[in-house]
């Protein structure tokens, strides 16, 4: 069943922390959710702020445009090339950065008038900008009450008419929508929509209070019958850090979670903030980057916003570094259809699952025994690559391993990144077969020297030539009763030849197992083993209905180990496979072999469902597995 628990957001915006300046309680009923018309699906689009912060100007701006509206982008699933405005992001917001703080009435933002003071030195022709983006099919954004000059002195004639200038200069610009912040004092979302009701033309408008819930009109939430706004902000800002955009998406719970009448709906959408897609893990907060080894945990992140029905804002530098890494996830047709869709519900979480704790970093070599008799590890050779030889003494890197001529030594557990912990070593035990390449006597044998010690010296090594094919038997060396002190700065294990004639093959893997006195480890790793770093995100199932029998699940592994396969159940899906006759009676389960499952991502089959649940397959750390359930070519 798709439920799931409110998250309580702290008061965070100036808006809302200012009492007494008019804002409520709220009163009107003139603008319950989707009252302009505008945004029955997602919006989708690019802004500024995160792109630039304030640094940028006009000429900046005309460059995303082209940017937007250049069709030169090859994306999977579209046919030649296209835009990012042909993929949907077919919007430019203008963000803090435009403003001219102090040229207003007594150093504010705003003229005599009330109308909005521009900075003409980077932003000269703000309606010829606007026009501009109109002429490449684009809509354009603006931004109010902003955080750059906080516009708190009232002017003599009280906040209204800085309310009716802004809105004047937004239809005059031909603007076509707008953001507004939380940090000057015009905050009364009731009073702005009036005066945009009013111009005759609808805009879209974005609520950004920071998900500040109050009674007022200054609230960054919506009711049941208000929402004089399109999208609203259910958390502080964003940033380009893993896990950031993750704490973001939990607070859209309480617009979401509730399955009958969910807060988040068209015309008024739950928004967690612009996505951070080209952004996670760069240095700089500004720009993007390409971070290739984040492009799975990038993918999560955007699947996530889809699947709650999250407004879609890029806010990079769209250069072809940055964004043709991500065409193939912001540009995927089934992401995007579930975004868009609307069959009564969002999208919300359905489960939280408990974390796989990473593996306590170890001192020891697996595996390791304690006894009367002492401790025992035992460390294997497995591949030749593996041996620390001098020249050229490997001539074929496969196994099993082969030596030529001399004197070598051909592996130290420090190959292994082990040393001998400081102590008595007792015994030393391990199997080995050899072929030689001649057939005479040679005084070739090999030595097991152990800190420095020989424990276990070989007889010649003198039968089993290799042009008959054949290994030695195995041949078993149990050294035991030894007594060789390991200093305090450690030691290795050493297996050395010497006197060599011709090659010598060593079968592998070659198993060595050291006894030590007491029950403490016989070795330590030769440098520290780093822990584990901490998980990023939670383990979350997320699901939204997107109709014909259809509800697309998102599974996310925020750890930093994998997780293994999980059940997920038809059942909490609300996907019904039961046959449901006339008279009301039903048959169990009778559909659930025919629930096709598949891979948003490659539009592959993602595995069967069985008795009515679909594994996840393991999934991997800071991934995500997104599918879509398809009941409608269940037999029922």
């Amino acid at each position: 069943m798709l439920v799931a628990a409110a998250v309580a957001v702290p008061a965070l915006g100036y808006c809302n922390g200012m009492k007494g300046q008019g804002y409520g309680p709220r009163t009107s009923t003139a603008f319950p959710p989707g009252w302009n018309g505008l945004a029955r699906t997602p919006f989708r689009g690019w802004r500024s702020w995160y792109a630039y912060y304030t640094k940028f100007d006009e000429a900046d701006i005309k460059d995303v445009i082209d940017a937007l509206t250049t069709k030169n982008r090859t994306v999977k699933g579209w046919e030649g090339k296209v835009s990012l405005s042909d993929l949907g992001y077919s919007a430019a917001g203008i963000d803090e950065g435009w403003e001219g703080c102090g040229l207003g009435v007594n150093h504010t933002q705003h003229y005599v008038n009330g109308t909005p003071a521009i900075n003409n030195a980077t932003f000269p022709d703000m309606k010829g900008l606007v026009d501009y983006g109109h002429s490449k099919g684009l809509k354009m954004g603006w931004y109010f009450n902003g955080c750059g000059c906080i516009e708190k002195r009232k002017p003599a004639s009280g906040w209204g008419i800085n309310y009716q200038g802004d809105i004047e200069r937004l239809a005059e610009y031909g603007f076509d929508g707008v953001k507004f912040d939380g940090c000057g004092r015009m905050c009364n979302m009731t009073m702005y929509a009036d005066l945009m009701n009013k111009t005759g033309k609808s805009f879209a408008i974005e609520n950004c209070h920071w998900g500040d819930c109050t009674v007022d009109d200054a609230s960054s939430c919506p009711t049941k019958d208000w929402c004089p706004f399109n999208w609203y902000r259910t958390s502080g800002d964003s940033n380009n850090n893993l896990g950031t955009w993750y704490n973001n998406l939990q607070t859209t719970l309480r617009f979401n979670a509730d399955w009958e009448e969910p807060l988040s709906q068209p015309g008024c959408w739950a928004y967690p903030d612009m996505l951070q897609v080209g952004r996670l893990g760069c240095s700089a907060s500004t720009h993007g980057c390409a971070e290739p080894q984040l492009i799975n945990w990038t993918r999560t992140h955007f699947a996530s916003f889809a699947i709650i029905s999250s407004p879609l804002v890029l806010s990079v530098i769209p250069t072809d570094e940055v964004i043709t890494p991500l065409l193939d996830i912001i540009g995927n047709k089934q992401a995007m259809a579930i975004n868009q869709a609307w069959v009564g519900h969002p999208g919300t979480l359905v489960r939280n699952l408990p974390p796989v704790d990473p593996p306590s970093p170890s001192s020891l070599p697996p595996p390791s025994t304690s006894s009367s008799g002492g401790t025992t590890t035992t460390f294997t050779l497995a591949k030749a690559e593996q041996a620390t030889l001098n020249g050229c003494q490997i001539y074929d890197n496969t196994e099993p391993v082969y030596l030529r001529s001399g004197s070598v030594t051909l592996f130290t557990s420090a190959i292994l990144d082990l040393k001998l912990s400081p102590g008595t070593i007792t015994g030393v035990s391990f199997d080995y077969q050899y072929i030689t390449g001649y057939t005479g006597t040679t005084g070739a044998n090999f030595t097991l020297e152990v800190a420095g010690t020989s424990a276990y010296a070989s007889p010649l090594l003198n039968k089993y030539p290799y042009n008959n094919k054949q290994y030695s038997p195995p041949v078993a060396v149990e050294a035991n009763g030894l007594s060789i002190a390991v200093p305090s700065s450690g030691g290795a294990v050493e297996f050395k030849f010497h006197n060599l004639d011709k090659n010598i093959q060593i079968e592998l893997p070659l198993q060595i197992s050291i006894t030590c006195a007491g029950s403490s480890p016989c070795f330590t790793h030769s440098t520290p083993v780093p822990p584990s770093p901490p998980p990023v995100a939670g383990i979350q199932l997320w699901a939204k209905p997107i109709g014909d029998g259809k509800v697309a699940a998102l599974f996310i592994n925020g750890g930093s180990v994998a997780y293994p396969p999980t059940k997920i159940s038809l059942k909490e899906l609300n996907i019904s496979t039961t046959t449901v006759y006339s008279d009301g009676h039903g048959d169990a389960d009778v559909g659930s072999k025919g629930v096709a499952v598949t891979d948003v991502w490659t539009g592959e089959d993602a595995g069967p469902v069985s008795a009515g649940q679909w594994s996840t397959g393991e999934v991997p750390p800071m991934d995500s597995k997104f599918v879509v359930f398809d009941a409608g070519s269940a037999s029922f």
